[in-house]
């Protein structure tokens, strides 16, 4: 296999990496699949039911009694993948759970409505009834066989 066909994955944190690969190293990758992933942790530390990992993956300190100051909301915005977006060649498919507590739908649909402004190409697939494993029947059904698609016709093109 050759570098024509590496496709990069991730989901939740692994799609927060995948994301910084694919706008760091834009010319690596052929294709990427991105499940719920983290794109911009200033926008997700006051939805998510974990704050304290957008702060911790920045290296603050956190506690229940935190208050978010200019100087940290700027640091996880300078550690975010969405500030590389205009880097990406990959073409992308993200896949969302409308009802993920731990990575709220806004972080990828941000991410995709950015790229899409940006002239990327990326599809999306979101599901309604789903949360952050997307592991509902139709969730990893619909996901498999799209995602199986979008790679067939992504690294055959």
């Amino acid at each position: 296999c050759g570098a024509e066909k590496v496709v990069c994955y991730g989901a939740s944190h692994g799609g927060f990496l995948a994301a910084h690969l694919l706008g760091q190293f834009p010319r690596v990758y052929r294709a990427a699949l991105i499940r719920n992933p983290v794109t911009n942790m200033a926008s997700m530390v006051g939805v998510t039911d974990i704050p304290d990992w957008c702060y911790y993956v920045c290296g603050h300190e956190y506690t229940q009694s935190s208050i978010l100051s200019g100087d940290v909301l700027d640091s996880m915005l300078n550690a975010s993948p969405i500030i590389y977006a205009k880097d990406v060649q990959a073409p992308i498919l993200i896949y969302l759970g409308q009802k993920d507590c731990r990575v709220p739908n806004s972080q990828g649909l941000a991410y995709y409505k950015l790229l899409k402004a940006l002239g990327k190409d990326v599809k999306l697939l979101s599901y309604p009834n789903s949360n952050h494993s997307l592991r509902e029947t139709e969730a990893e059904g619909d996901g498999f066989v799209n995602g199986a698609i979008f790679l067939l016709e992504t690294i055959s093109s």
